[in-house]
């Protein structure tokens, strides 16, 4: 198999793409692509969360959104995975189909746009559900935790 100095810059620009897409989606999830185990991040939410004096109420709507949420999420990011090796797929073939290499970067562009938007829909959720001191609160205490993961990061 030949391959062209055309289709190694395509393999490039498309695996640039990637990256970038994935440096984003870690921006947007708030801090660094630094990973903790579900069992600490879970501890640390809980952890802010009792320090906002939320009711039982608002504990169990805000329990049913993040259940809600991370199903969808779950089901974006597999269909991200998805579209990702499909391009791969498309993009080591020796004749490149350029309609399927477009449709499958629109349909990437638009599942990051619906991540986006999930995320968005997530914050409003939040923010309903939470008094406006309890908002101001968590939102605190969330940057004071961002900015922790930010210090161990660096270290």
């Amino acid at each position: 198999m030949k391959i062209s100095k055309n289709m190694i810059i395509v393999i490039f620009l498309a695996l640039g793409m990637l990256t970038t897409s994935n440096l984003y989606a870690a921006d947007m999830a708030g801090g660094s692509s630094e990973k903790l185990d579900a069992r600490e991040a879970v501890e640390m939410g809980d952890n802010i969360l009792n320090k906002l004096g939320l009711s039982e109420e608002q504990k169990k709507q805000l329990d049913d959104n993040r259940a809600k949420d991370k199903k969808e999420m779950r089901e974006l990011f597999e269909k991200m995975l998805l579209y990702r090796d499909m391009l791969t797929t498309e993009l080591v073939k020796p004749k490149l189909d350029m309609y399927k290499i477009y449709r499958i970067q629109s349909d990437i562009r638009a599942t990051q746009n619906r991540i986006t938007d999930k995320r968005l829909n997530a914050v409003i959720g939040v923010r309903k559900i939470m008094t406006w001191d309890q908002f101001k609160k968590y939102i605190e205490l969330t940057d004071l935790r961002k900015a922790e993961r930010e210090r161990r990061a660096e270290n």
